[in-house]
């Protein structure tokens, strides 16, 4: 059975009925085609970075065939999730509306690449949990990159292209 794992950012804590609706769904879809989808929760706070470390540390260690980061007020339908969720592509982002870049708030990414990601960074202990690094802010020649920058760049160094899903977009 394929086990896919759903992390979802809530900025306001809370989860609308539409997301509610649409993750039933995509759950049912599953059990009709022997996909485990499973879905956690975590916070758009001042420790995103380290959250999605967590979200990291759960796919690695439980051997999730993909990972999907998605935020609380995403705007598409279950068709379209489902094709990226199934893709063989091991990573998938999507357009960005305010400024035609890439977003990573929206990012796929197969077990390969998660696993290449967790033996290429460093252990950090983070709410008494020993995490890999792999979401961060960083500098490069005095230009401050966000985590989503530094996240594309690690994976783009570790060899694998990021296709961009031209059927879906973020409002970010």
């Amino acid at each position: 059975m394929k086990q896919i794992l759903i992390a979802i950012a809530c900025s306001d804590q809370k989860v609308s009925a539409q997301l509610a609706h649409m993750l039933c769904e995509l759950t049912k879809y599953g059990i009709d085609r022997n996909v485990n989808i499973q879905s956690v929760f975590f916070p758009d706070d001042a420790m995103f970075c380290m959250s999605k470390n967590e979200v990291f540390n759960l796919a690695h260690c439980k051997k999730h065939d993909a990972v999907l980061f998605m935020p609380s007020d995403i705007q598409c339908c279950e068709s379209v999730i489902l094709d990226v969720l199934l893709s063989d592509d091991d990573a998938i982002a999507i357009q960005s509306d305010q400024n035609d870049t890439m977003s990573m708030n929206f990012l796929k990414l197969s077990e390969k690449v998660v696993n290449d990601l967790w033996e290429s960074n460093v252990e950090v202990n983070y709410r008494e949990t020993k995490v890999k690094n792999i979401c961060e802010h960083s500098f490069s020649n005095g230009i401050y990159l966000d985590e989503g920058t530094v996240l594309y760049n690690k994976i783009i160094e570790l060899g694998y292209q990021v296709r961009v899903n031209v059927d879906m977009s973020s409002n970010e």
